[in-house]
């Protein structure tokens, strides 16, 4: 069944894989009689109470993984933002060259710098937390996922989400998105190295 790699899968994120597959088992088996609703319950239960059970076991060490990933988080986004600036330099400067000879209109030019602007920004910020969620798994393991969920619910509290907006203006909901799967994927990709 498709299900239950996906199950698994999930499971393996918070718990080793050999016991992921045997929780996936047992729940199966008693999916027969209780349902795939009961079998989807089960399974996010379990997800959410590893998670809970790391957070409650060492709050303090976690708390401090997070808060120096937020900090290297936004250094490597600077960082980013500055190496993709230096790169589209370049076109920034013909755009304006552009509108300075009257090629291009002014109204042209500022949403192709806008536009740029929030590309730049947005792989800055999902270079960063690929990069944050490798540190954070290699700092926290065998917790990592439960790490990058805590930086992802403190993240508001963090940063101020308009003021992001008005860096980068484009969809707002679509960049924080490819932050946060960024920021797993990285935490993922070292779990994944890890267990092989």
């Amino acid at each position: 069944m498709r299900e239950l790699g996906i199950a698994e899968w999930l499971l393996s994120l918070v718990l080793p894989a050999d016991r992921a597959a045997s929780v996936v088992g047992d729940f199966a088996e008693e999916a027969d009689e209780r349902g795939l609703v009961w079998f989807w319950l089960c399974v996010l239960r379990t997800v959410g109470s590893r998670v809970w059970s790391d957070l409650v076991e060492s709050p303090f060490y976690l708390g401090g993984v997070v808060l120096r990933g937020y900090f290297l988080s936004g250094l490597g986004t600077l960082c980013c933002f500055v190496g993709f600036a230096v790169a589209m330099a370049p076109i920034f400067i013909a755009t304006a060259w552009l509108e300075h000879e009257k090629v291009l209109t002014t109204s042209f030019a500022k949403e192709a710098v806008e536009f740029l602007t929030a590309v730049i920004g947005t792989a800055a910020m999902a270079v960063a937390a690929f990069q944050t969620g490798r540190w954070i798994a290699q700092r926290a393991p065998r917790r990592e996922m439960t790490a990058c969920v805590m930086m992802c619910a403190a993240w508001p509290l963090m940063f101020n989400y308009p003021s992001i907006g008005y860096w980068f203006p484009g969809n707002l909901i679509v960049c924080l998105s490819l932050v946060y799967v960024s920021l797993f994927a990285g935490a993922w990709r070292v779990r994944r190295g890890a267990a092989c």
